[in-house]
């Protein structure tokens, strides 16, 4: 049954992913709409999308960029991962939770609804089973088991919650325009993260506490940050520097980026090559995003004050310093993850 339901999630998530594009496509690759195209769009949604970053600024086609190859790569991990352990009940789910969190935190999916309401049961169906498998992770990591006991309670509870979200679309985080949704996926996964420090501290052997201080910790900063881009997001009159929000919106990468870590240093599956790739290549492409985003808003207001116009030659020089950067990133990136993998093994001849 849970096999069943992984396929069914998947090709439902692909579906909803090329469907996006395709709506996109449509409406073009530029800005989203607002007003009256888009009334009173949702705040995780703009949060998503780039939108409170730099309103003047035409960056969401970096932004749907930088979702895709994140997409790809935590989905292709995913994929990997259920060919590996489809029969193992804890391996599909970290494969859903993987496939869901790379493919439903992309922009083309959150505001598919909205460029085109046909599609707005399937995408809710697949945003609630994006937003349980998260909290039934932290439940059942690492052996599959419930606990506390009592945590399947709450996890029925909070699936209970989620398939009223056809029906209620303000209740789902991606479609409320109010901060109360988010705040409330937030407590949930507060109570996750508490279920896996009990686990800790109670059940955990040493394997299976060195992937649980990952999978804390990266869920950790991910709710933190969800709580402080929903609150910031909800107050247009407090004013917060470009880089802390462009941080703040990339946390989420944290979880699956925590996950990956965790599967590694437990040795699960035999993946561990691929792992590191993902790794790699996932935060390589949110930090040259994160800096081209900046670069492009910090020239672009700079040459606005000197000009008086907004000029495309920012683009382009932030276009060549990331050309500049690209290698150079990409090697410490390696190096830092190979130690995070492998200790002081990665460089023999230091020790």
């Amino acid at each position: 049954m849970l096999r069943l339901l992984w396929w069914l999630n998947t090709a439902l998530a692909l579906t909803l992913f090329v469907a996006g594009f395709t709506a996109h496509f449509r409406f073009g690759f530029g800005r989203l709409p607002g007003p009256p195209e888009i009334e009173s769009a949702p705040i995780l949604a703009n949060v998503i999308a780039g939108n409170p970053f730099a309103p003047d600024t035409d960056l969401y086609p970096l932004v749907l960029a930088g979702a895709f190859v994140q997409a790809v790569a935590f989905a292709v991990l995913g994929l990997f991962l259920f060919r590996r352990k489809s029969g193992d009940a804890m391996g599909v789910i970290v494969s859903w939770l993987l496939i869901s969190i790379g493919l439903g935190f992309n922009p083309t999916i959150v505001y598919l609804p909205l460029l085109s309401p046909a599609w707005h049961l399937p995408v809710t169906l697949f945003q609630a089973g994006l937003f349980v498998s998260a909290f039934l992770f932290l439940c059942l990591f690492p052996d599959g088991r419930f606990f506390p006991a009592w945590s399947r309670h709450a996890a029925l509870a909070w699936l209970g919650y989620a398939l009223l979200w056809p029906f209620f679309p303000q209740l789902n985080p991606h479609r409320a325009t109010t901060v109360w949704p988010a705040l409330a996926f937030a407590t949930v996964i507060t109570l996750g993260i508490i279920f896996q420090v009990v686990r800790y501290r109670r059940l955990s052997g040493p394997d299976e506490r060195r992937g649980a201080k990952w999978v804390v910790a990266g869920f950790t900063v991910a709710n933190s940050a969800l709580v402080g881009i929903t609150m910031l997001s909800a107050s247009p009159t407090i004013t917060v520097p470009i880089a802390v929000l462009i941080l703040l919106s990339l946390a989420p990468v944290l979880i699956p980026v925590t996950i990956a870590i965790a599967i590694q240093r437990r040795n699960l599956w035999d993946v561990g090559s691929l792992v590191r790739k993902t790794l790699v290549y996932g935060l390589l492409t949110s930090v040259l995003a994160g800096i081209y985003y900046a670069g492009v808003v910090a020239l672009q207001n700079l040459l606005a004050a000197t000009t008086g116009r907004r000029e495309p030659i920012a683009i382009i020089l932030t276009t060549l310093l990331i050309a500049a950067l690209f290698q150079p990133v990409r090697d410490r990136l390696q190096r830092a993850v190979n130690r995070l993998m492998f200790g002081e093994r990665d460089d023999p001849y230091a020790v």
